[in-house]
This record gives structure tokens, sequence and C-alpha cells, in this order.
């Protein structure tokens, strides 16, 4: 098991060199066809994987860390705001002029905080209008992609995540949020200088961005320095769970630790069982004395009125029609459902069985554990054969009818 001081050690002495073997193959590297955007390709991130992904994090899922020498800046990077609308009646919603509250916008934040289009920000978006255009799965993935940083007003952060979907899931398109009601001039500032480690349950890898390959090796090794020691801190598991750590361009990845220890050593705490309500009330379909009980995760019982206890309904005592859809029990499948101890309610063990009697599955109780010896195994097979041996020998035995 290794400690903080080696790990940070051991990768203080690989980034230099692992970066400095990008920037080697980048500049042998040659392009067939030059690229549209060519700073994407020369993008640098820090991928570690874990040994074993965790349940539930605690504290922070969310982390930003200050780099020393970012690669963003208001004139490489374009900035989306999107805030609430200002008028959010009807007539607003269905009226042809989409970007009118975007104009109100602009000039509130001008006049208020003396944030300028296209200086401080690139482009407005009110909630109206990000419904309205973006209507297509292929239009909000543009959207997704068109901007470097999203800003998203508090309010909206439910409603946002939830139409824009997986496309903000990503860490490198997950948005800010900020209250517009509030200078936020200086959080956009900031935002050029932070990238984002978002830590999502049970994945088994995070990526995160440190910068660009156009960049001095000293000023990469910085970002990524301030990136590692802030994941030390926040990673789930600690720094044991950390099974390696690469650097990843969109061409090829260069490891710079691995640790093979076993993934039994991190233990995380399983999430806990959700309490499932249960209701009770009566049904008219159902006979006197019986009501039925839901439960939050679907599941509906029968129980009788005065013990409370769950009882199997129908049966065949009960008055039942062929058109319905709940068909009798007799008495010997209750009996055998009753029996077994693996379901853990009666009406599971009744859909279970009815189940397999559709299929045509005929289920044997299965007696003991399984015999996993080598000379359990070879006792069984000597008596298969003594018992093969003694048929053989009574069919001989037994004199033949066979007439002439």
């Amino acid at each position: 098991m290794a400690s903080v001081n080696e790990i940070t050690s051991e990768l203080d002495a690989q980034i230099p060199l692992a970066l400095r073997a990008l920037q080697e193959y980048d500049g042998h590297k040659q392009e067939k066809k030059l690229p549209l955007f060519p700073d994407t390709k020369k993008m640098v991130y820090l991928t570690v994987k874990y040994k074993r992904p965790f349940f539930k994090k605690s504290g922070n899922q969310c982390v930003f860390v200050t780099q020393p020498y970012p690669d963003r800046n208001p004139s490489n990077s374009s900035v989306c705001l999107i805030l609430p609308d200002l008028d959010r009646s009807k007539k607003a919603q269905t009226d042809p002029d989409v970007d009118k509250q975007a104009r109100e916008w602009e000039e509130r934040l001008r006049e208020n905080y003396g944030l300028i289009s296209g200086v401080n920000y690139t482009k407005i978006l009110t909630f109206i209008q990000l419904t309205r255009e973006y209507t297509e799965i292929k239009d909000r993935v543009k959207l997704a992609n068109l901007y470097d940083i999203f800003f998203v007003d508090y309010k909206l952060a439910k409603k946002v995540d939830y139409f824009m979907g997986k496309l903000f899931k990503r860490p490198a398109r997950r948005p800010i949020l900020i209250k517009s009601e509030q200078n936020f001039s200086k959080r956009i500032e900031e935002a050029y200088n932070q990238t984002l480690i978002f830590f999502m349950p049970m994945n088994d890898a995070i990526t995160i961005r440190v910068g660009n390959l156009n960049q001095k090796i000293k000023h990469l090794k910085s970002n990524a320095s301030a990136i590692i020691s802030s994941l030390l801190e926040d990673f789930p598991g600690g720094p044991i769970n950390i099974r390696s750590v690469y650097f990843q361009t969109l061409d090829v990845s260069l490891p710079i630790y691995v640790d093979f220890g076993s993934s039994n050593e991190i233990n995380f705490e399983l999430p806990p069982e959700p309490e499932l309500v249960e209701i009770v009330g009566e049904c008219s379909t159902l006979p006197d004395g019986l009501e039925v009980k839901v439960r939050a995760d679907g599941l509906v019982t029968t129980v009788e009125k005065k013990s409370g206890e769950e009882v199997l309904y129908p049966t065949e005592q009960d008055e039942w029609e062929k058109e319905d859809d709940m068909k009798p029990l007799n008495a010997e499948l209750i009996q055998k459902i009753l029996r077994k101890g693996k379901v853990q309610t009666k009406m599971e063990k009744i859909k279970e069985e009815l189940r397999k009697m559709v299929k045509g599955e005929v289920k044997e109780e299965e007696e003991g554990e399984e015999k996993g010896e080598e000379e359990e195994d070879k006792g069984e097979e000597e008596e298969e054969k003594k018992r093969r041996s003694r048929r053989w020998l009574k069919k001989k035995s037994q004199p033949s009818h066979k007439t002439n």
C-alpha cells in the first residue's frame, strides 16, 4: 500500500517525462488534413482509474481546481449564460420575437454589473428561448459543443439539467451555477482559471482537463500537480483506491502511475436501503374482511382487515370467473409456495411459481449445500455406478417372455 508521499513523489518524477514525450509525438505527427480547430487536437487530459467504484461520496461531488497557468482566456473561449425568464406569461411563451428577453438581460447586465456582450460573455439564453429553439436532440448537441463554459442560474438548475440530459453530465460541459440577482462578473473571470473534477458514483474512472500541448512543460506540470493534490484530498476511498494515472490526448495516452494492489483493501459503506412506505385501504373488488396493501416500490398484497396479516387471494374457495386476470390457487400450489424460504414475501413466491408453471419449468428443491470437494464427487460417481450395475443385474435376472 503506497502512502500519499510515495504517490506524489512518483508522479512528480513521471509527469515532465510524459509531457515531453507527448509534445515530441505531436511535433513528429503529420496530419493529412489540417484540422478546422487545431487547438482541440492538442488538449491534454489527466485520467485516473479507481480500484473500486464508489456508491455515494461523502462531501462534495464537484470540486473546482484553480490552475496556475490556464490555457483558457476571454479571447479564445466562449461563454453561454442561461438565465431566468423575465416574463413567463402565455403571450411571452408564444412571442415570435424569441430573443426579446435575452436583449433585455443584456441591457440589465450592462447597466448593473458592467458585463458587455462579446467581451465578458458570448451568448444569453432564457429558459423559454432554450426550450423553443432547441427542441431536437441534434440541436442540443450542437449547443453543448458550441460553447466552452456554461453558466446557469441556480433557480433553473434542475430544469436545465433535465432538458439537456446527459449532454450536461460530462465534466467538460457541466454548467456553473450562479445567482443572476447578484454581480457574477468575478465568477466569470474565475471560471477561465478553473477546471472541474466531478466524482460520478459507480464510474470506474475520472478525466480532468490539464491544458494544451502548446503550453510550456513547466506550466502543464504545475496544472497537473494542482489537480493531483486536490484529487489526493477528495478521492473516494482515499489514495489507496487509485489504480492508475495517465495523460491522455485525442490520439494517445501515457501511464505515469500504476498500483497493482488488491481492490479488497478498499471498503465503501453500502447505500442505506430505502424505507418503503406501505398504504392499506379498501378495494371494491375484494370480498368483505380483506384489504389491499400497496408498497412504495409497487408491490401489491392482500391482507386481512382485522389482523393485518397477508393472505393468498384468490383461491379455489373464492369467487372468480374465467375472464379474471387473477387465477385461483389450488391447495397443493399454496402449500408448495409456503414451504419455500427464498422469496421475501408470499406474493413474490406466488408470482415466481406461476411464472415457472407458465414456462413449464420444474424446479427441484435443493438439498443441502453444493459439494465441491473431489472426494465427494468421486463418491457420487461410485454410487451411480453401483446403481447402474444393480439395474443391469436385475434386468438380466428377469426371465424372457418371448414366444416361439
